[in-house]
């Protein structure tokens, strides 16, 4: 996700996401009673025409500025709809104030959203940001034959290298041997590159092999790793992968990973009973104001829900502690959802 322009006196932000991620967060940051401003299409029927069916008359294109009613993430759909009334919009003859339109927001498409953002909000941008500009993964395609491997990362797919398979099912007596030949190969050609994900993917059985030959071999490599459908393993293939939003749920794990991480963090610091983490409001607020937290975790819904949590992540960003938003829709989420809200500590608040 690209920031093109935001501050606080215009309370106007211009944004240009990249993902179906950033299409999501959006979601989240767009609000009824905010407005959005993109380019879009009106259908105009001229005096003389008389058909009055919905469908009739020539689209045009037109620029609106919608008063928000819904947000819609239609990820099905590849798209962001907002929906609301016309409070503005070029050329005029085209355009009618007070009628509901819909915007499609797509990736790639820069819109514009007239609204002050909450603490919540540019954090969920900021996230957005630092998450598209630093995941990046390794991409096998492999089949009986060969395999190709890609770099993955914000910029696109990027082909690092293919290597042949020699092995015929026809000459049996060398068919294993040859396999694993071709199995060690590209296992050391992609130990040569740095990647956060190894994803291999494929349209049969040979990714699976793949697979349990680096559990054998190099478990390492597989810390971070998924492994996908594909109804080939061409360069189309890989293509499939992003359409099935791979880029997206790379994400969404490295989130979860994070999430998990200081749940953990939090769940030891309780259970050591050294002060150096608190959670509910009355502590965490007392806390803030001593600049004592250093983490500040809160789950999505408690933020959206009830102001005092806004306040509060407000606070968090005035005293340099860091914010963690927990999904309440994930597994991290839902286990830190008997907190609510929580922070872990630079140093102790209550001596008892």
């Amino acid at each position: 996700m690209k920031i093109i322009s935001y501050t606080d006196e215009s309370g106007l932000l211009h944004v240009h996401p990249h993902t179906l991620e950033d299409l999501w967060v959006l979601s989240r940051v767009v609000s009824a009673g905010s407005e959005a401003e993109a380019g879009s299409w009106r259908r105009f029927k001229a005096e003389r025409e008389v058909d009055t069916r919905a469908e009739s008359g020539e689209k045009k294109p037109v620029r609106l500025r919608l008063l928000v009613e819904t947000v819609e993430f239609a990820e099905s759909a590849n798209r962001l709809r907002i929906t609301g009334k016309i409070t503005w919009g070029e050329p005029e003859e085209f355009i009618q104030i007070g009628e509901h339109h819909t915007l499609d927001i797509e990736v790639g498409k820069a819109f514009k959203l007239h609204k002050r953002l909450t603490a919540y909000d540019k954090h969920l941008l900021r996230e957005a940001q630092d998450r598209s500009a630093n995941v990046n993964a390794l991409v096998v395609l492999i089949d009986d034959e060969k395999s190709t491997t890609y770099m993955l990362d914000p910029r696109g797919l990027r082909e690092l290298f293919e290597m042949r398979n020699t092995a015929s099912k026809r000459t049996p007596e060398t068919h294993e041997s040859l396999t694993r030949k071709f199995y060690s190969e590209l296992a050391e050609g992609l130990g040569h590159h740095k990647a956060q994900w190894l994803v291999i993917a494929g349209p049969g059985f040979e990714r699976d092999s793949f697979y349990k030959f680096l559990e054998e071999k190099k478990p390492a490599m597989l810390e971070k790793a998924l492994v996908e459908h594909t109804s080939n393993a061409e360069r189309t293939g890989a293509t499939e992968l992003m359409k099935k939003g791979l880029m997206e749920k790379l994400l969404g794990k490295q989130k979860l990973s994070r999430e998990f991480k200081a749940l953990e963090e939090l769940k030891t610091a309780l259970g050591r009973g050294d002060g150096m983490a608190v959670y509910g409001f009355p502590d965490v607020s007392q806390s803030l104001t001593l600049k004592a937290v250093k983490l500040l975790l809160v789950l999505d819904e408690v933020l959206r829900k009830n102001p005092d949590a806004g306040t509060l992540a407000d606070e968090a960003e005035k005293t340099g502690a860091e914010l963690l938003i927990f999904d309440s829709s994930d597994d991290a989420g839902q286990e830190f959802a008997s907190f609510g809200i929580a922070g872990l500590l630079r140093f102790r608040t209550k001596y008892e």
